[in-house]
């Protein structure tokens, strides 16, 4: 040690100076290749060279023994302990700099594994990052703009180098983990690495957005000589001038290599690559390579712009950057591009992403005010796209601008778009008219209501509705949109009464607001029919009419071709009282068909849900003679019932423009209608109802002309109870408006014409009745009802009708009931006519009304000879030819003959039955001669006393015995007999018994 010291000292007392210096610190270097770069340091200070002379000298030492990461980790050292920059110092770092970029060359062909070489490019590349921000900034404060550029070129290409390294490296570790055993854990801190790296971010700012690659390179370590053959190329080049545009050939080449390897997968890499590329001296050194870098750039920016757009966190800097490193005419280009792009992916983020970055691109660099304009609008347009769209409503291809909303307002209707947020965006939108949009959307959405109406979802169906209603809160109170809500209303379902009140209330509104307007009753007498509409529930079912007219209603032009038109009216009209006559009445043989007709027309319809228990509308606001005619007053005839014709009465008289109908067309419309429906179902009027017709026609104005037509209507009625009741019903409104004939004001003159029709009716009643009460007891026929009008005349036949059985009770009881029922139905005494046919059927002998006949019986003449013709013998008392002789000589069976017994009846129902037989006894005090049939009425006589009478009648009538009666009439038999044989026998009987 002592002998190294003192030839050290001897050397350094021996150097006189610095390139001497220099030079011995330079054989210092070459005896040993160990040397650390600290060694060599501490020799320069022995020497007293500065830092900076030690280090120049021993990266030059390191550059001739060809060791490039030496020299790097040489320049680190010397940036890190040199704190004033001076040029000669920033040249000998650029020239340190420019031979480890010559040496990248080399990896083409070097013979290293793929871990060395990658390991060796990633040290190198590390140091490069170190050490180039310090030089770039001393050559900015030393002003050496020459110097720094080149500095910046080195570090341009570093930086692609360092990603391509990190991807190679981030590629390795996947597959090394992929590749693992599943049985083999992965190292904890690996895995982490991995989840970080595989979301690595290539842009300029890690907090904007990311950018993934699209796969693995297929080649890592191919990658990585490509790039470090570029190397060469961002340095200046290390041959002479005269093999400089091979050289650049050749540079460029290696470029395009690379630039291919990098395209596969890794888009932004190779754009990056290109961009860097084109600022470089072998790219620019003739015209035919000046291009090439930027070759096609275009189509890969626009393809990176795409996908920029399509992720969720969108760097659009980045997608900035790379149009703005596009010429104008391009980046014009690309954005077209990228906007049919954005319009045929329909996606409103896409859109938005790409508006944003154009309007970014084109302030900074168009001087186009119209274009940035149209974007601007095409900006707000979207944006109110993404909003409805976060609201449900895609616009699909269309774009909400200002002059496609107005249009657009059937699409919003459909989603439902809160009109708060229409009106937001009319307010915002320069030259939109919100009133109009909202006018428009309010009947937009109540028309679209319409189809909601009846659905499973009644929240959609309220929603759709108080939707409209906001939106119609805005619009101005003005006569335009008067008369489109007008209009609208016309368009309407006419059974969605929840749009129709939102239309018609804001009619209202607008009219009080205003100072005139022409059609003010209409609109009233609509608010009007609304109001009783709603409050009305429907009574009739669906007519046939309400079909038809709703058909023409939804498309007339389909009513006309129809063959709905040719089904015929269900209906006719009277002109006289505007009434529906009932056709049931006229029981024709088309009814069935026609009833087919209806069923049919009923199952095509397809009527809204809402018209069972709602009436349409529309139909009521006619006003025109024929479709008033054809469609309106079928529809309310059918409607109206005894019970609220009332109602509807006080509609008619509450509008001044709809409905002019009559009060009597209705009142007697409804009353036909109510006995038209008794009638086709056989059903009794209750007692209820007829009280509920008779105060209405007792309260109407049109008193007799009303009466005179429902009497003569129902006069058409089928015989049966309810015909009674309706004619027996007037009878008692006209005896009614007669007592009150001063409370009503009624004057003397109808009073008259009142008692006439009451006189009229009632014999038309009793006439009915005694019909209807033939009909029930089955004796009713051409005869007995021709004496409907004569009761006498009809219980004299009855009585004498061959009908009658008088040995059968029941029979005779039927007779006798039906007789005491027209007797009370026609108020007259049947004890007369009782008497006179007990006088009559006493007194002949030969008329048989049993058998013929029938009518007054006529007296024939007295004939002593005369018996009792139960033998059909004539008047003559000769027997028929057909007869046994001796049969003439037989007595009848007195008792039971039927014209006794059909005397005793009537004897039994006259209310003094003991004067009659009294009155009747005494013509048995008559010479036969002298009495209308002689024997034979005695002995008829003589049988209906014994009939009738018991044994204390007989004693109190006759005072005289039953047996003593007998006696008597055995005398009267003998004499009878003897008469017949013409002989005189002497018979011990007292003489004057009858005598």
């Amino acid at each position: 040690m002592s002998q190294i010291g003192c030839s050290f000292g001897k050397h350094v007392i021996c150097v006189n100076s610095k390139i001497e210096n220099i030079k011995l610190l330079e054989k210092y270097i070459e005896t040993s290749a160990d040397k650390s770069i600290v060694e060599v340091i501490g020799f320069g200070n022995l020497l007293e060279l500065p830092l900076k002379t030690s280090s120049v000298t021993l990266m030059r030492a390191q550059i001739q023994r060809n060791l490039p990461e030496a020299v790097l980790k040489t320049l680190t050292f010397l940036l890190d302990n040199e704190n004033n920059p001076e040029k000669s110092m920033i040249e000998n770092a650029l020239e340190a700099c420019t031979y480890v970029c010559w040496k990248y060359t080399d990896l083409i062909k070097s013979d290293k594994g793929s871990n060395e070489l990658i390991d060796y490019c990633t040290n190198t590349v590390s140091m490069f990052k170190e050490i180039l921000p310090k030089l770039i900034d001393w050559s900015v404060l030393l002003e050496e703009i020459l110097l720094a550029e080149s500095f910046l070129i080195i570090a341009r290409y570093i930086n692609l180098f360092g990603h391509i390294l990190k991807l190679v490296k981030l590629d390795k570790e996947v597959l090394n983990v992929s590749s693992r055993p599943a049985s083999v854990e992965p190292v904890k801190s690996n895995v982490e690495k991995l989840k970080q790296n595989s979301f690595e971010i290539y842009t300029f700012d890690h907090r904007i957005g990311a950018l993934f690659p699209e796969g693995q390179f297929s080649d890592p370590v191919a990658v990585v000589r490509a790039i470090s053959a570029v190397g060469v190329s961002v340095v200046e080049p290390p041959v002479e001038s005269t093999d400089k545009v091979n050289y650049c050939q050749q540079l460029c080449k290696s470029w395009e290599k690379l630039f291919s390897l990098l395209s596969s997968s890794h888009v932004l890499l190779e754009v990056y690559a290109r961009q860097f590329a084109n600022v470089l001296s072998c790219f620019n050194s003739n015209n035919s390579l000046s291009t090439l870098a930027l070759k096609g750039i275009d189509v890969r920016i626009f393809n990176l712009c795409k996908k920029i757009f399509s992720v969720p966190v969108a760097d659009l800097h980045l997608a900035a950057h790379l149009l703005f490193s596009l010429s104008t005419t391009n980046m014009l280009k690309t954005l077209k591009d990228l906007r049919y792009w954005a319009l045929q992916k329909k996606n409103v983020r896409y859109t938005l992403n790409l508006i944003r970055t154009s309007l970014f691109v084109l302030i900074h660099t168009s001087q186009e005010l119209a274009l940035i304009k149209q974007v601007a609008s095409w900006f707000d347009s979207t944006q109110w796209q993404k909003r409805l769209f976060k609201l449900g409503i895609n616009l699909g291809n269309n774009q909400l601008k200002r002059d496609t909303v107005f249009d657009l307002c059937a699409e919003f209707a459909k989603m439902l778009l809160p009109s708060s947020i229409l009106k937001e965006y009319c307010d915002g939108t320069t030259g939109v008219d919100t009133s109009c949009i909202l006018l428009n959307y309010g009947i937009e959405l109540c028309k679209f209501s319409s189809c909601l109406s009846g659905t499973s979802n009644p929240e959609r169906f309220a929603l759709c509705i108080e939707t409209a209603k906001q939106s119609l809160e805005h619009i101005k109170s003005d006569e335009k949109s008067l008369l489109i809500l007008n209009q609208t209303i016309r368009d309407i379902c006419p059974y969605n009464y929840e749009a129709l009140e939102i239309l018609i209330n804001k009619i209202k509104e607008i009219i009080s607001s205003l100072e005139s307007v022409d059609d003010a009753d209409r609109i009233n007498d609509s608010f009007i029919l609304f109001k009783f509409l709603k409050s009305y529930k429907r009574q009739g079912s669906i007519s046939a009419v309400e079909i038809r007219w709703y058909k023409h209603f939804v498309n007339p032009k389909y009513y006309e071709t129809s063959l709905l038109t040719k089904s015929g009216p269900i209906e006719t009209f009277d002109d006289t009282c505007g009434s529906v006559l009932d056709q049931t009445y006229a029981n024709d043989n088309g009814g069935q068909d026609n009833q087919q007709k209806e069923i049919n027309l009923l199952n095509e319809a397809n009527l809204p849900s809402s018209s069972q228990k709602r009436l349409p509308f529309h139909i009521f606001t006619l006003d025109d003679k024929e479709p008033v005619e054809k469609w309106q007053m079928p529809f309310i005839y059918n409607e109206i019932t005894i019970f609220n014709v009332q109602l509807w009465i006080c509609l008619l008289e509450s509008t001044k423009c709809f409905l002019q109908h009559s009060r009597t067309s209705l009142l007697i419309a409804a009353i036909n209608s109510h006995i038209k429906e008794l009638v086709k179902y056989n059903r009794e009027l209750e007692e209820i109802n007829v009280k509920q017709i008779e105060m209405l026609i007792y309260e109407c104005h049109n008193r007799l002309s009303i009466l005179k037509g429902l009497s003569s209507r129902f006069q058409r009625i089928p015989l049966g109870q309810t015909k009674i009741d309706l004619i027996s019903m007037c009878c008692n409104i006209l005896e009614k408006w007669t007592e009150n004939a001063k409370e009503l004001e009624i004057s003397k003159k109808e009073v008259e014409q009142f008692d006439q029709n009451h006189h009229m009716l009632c014999q038309s009643l009793a006439v009915l009745k005694t019909e209807f009460l033939l009909e029930k007891n089955e004796l009713l026929d051409s005869e007995t009802k021709a004496l409907a009008q004569k009761p006498d005349e009809l219980i004299s036949n009855l009585l004498c009708s061959s009908k009658l059985d008088w040995a059968d009770h029941l029979c005779s009881e039927k007779y006798f009931h039906v007789i005491e029922q027209v007797s009370i139905i026609h108020s007259i005494e049947k004890e007369n006519i009782f008497n006179e046919l007990i006088d009559r059927w006493i007194l002949s002998g030969s008329y048989d009304p049993l058998y013929g006949g029938g009518g007054i019986a006529q007296i024939v003449t007295p004939d002593l000879e005369a018996t009792v013709d139960f033998m059909n013998t004539g008047s003559s008392g000769q027997l028929s030819n057909n007869e046994d002789p001796v049969d003439a000589e037989a007595l009848p069976m007195l008792f039971d003959d039927m014209q006794i017994t059909r005397v005793v009846a009537l004897l039994r129902r006259i209310d003094n039955p003991k004067q009659k037989i009294v009155e009747i006894s005494k013509k048995l005090k008559l010479e036969a001669s002298n009495l209308p049939g002689g024997y034979l009425t005695k002995i008829r006589i003589a049988s209906c006393i014994l009939r009738f009478v018991d044994e204390d009648q007989m004693q109190e009538l006759f005072n005289m015995s039953t047996s003593q009666f007998y006696r008597e009439l055995v005398v009267v038999l003998n004499q009878r007999l003897s008469a017949i044989g013409h002989i005189e026998i002497p018979f011990n009987i007292s003489q004057d018994s009858f005598d």
